[in-house]
Parts: C-alpha cells; sequence; structure tokens
C-alpha cells in the first residue's frame, strides 16, 4: 500500500474521530464516545502501519 493513501485514511479516520467526539459530547452519548476511542485505536493502528512501511 502506497504512503500517500496511508495518510489519507489517517487523516479521514481523524476527522470521523473528532466528529465523533463532538457528537458524543452534545447528545452525550456513551456509543458515539466508545465508537470515538475504538477510531482512535484505528488511528494508531494506521500511523504504526506507516512507521513499519519505512
Amino acid at each position: 500500500m502506497r504512503s500517500s493513501v496511508l495518510y489519507f485514511l489517517i487523516a479521514v479516520s481523524g476527522m470521523v474521530f473528532g466528529a465523533e467526539i463532538v457528537a458524543s459530547h452534545i447528545t452525550q452519548s456513551i456509543v458515539l464516545l466508545i465508537s470515538a476511542y475504538h477510531m482512535l485505536y484505528n488511528i494508531l493502528s494506521l500511523l504504526l502501519l506507516v512507521i513499519s512501511h519505512r
């Protein structure tokens, strides 16, 4: 996988993470908060993939 694609996926995942964090605070939803932290785990996994790709 090319690194530009990985960086794009990290950026999109970061935007989704931010949107879910904001939505969870507005609605006080635990489910959205858990989903946001799951997205953060996905972002960290993608970052490790970028590091290992080098």
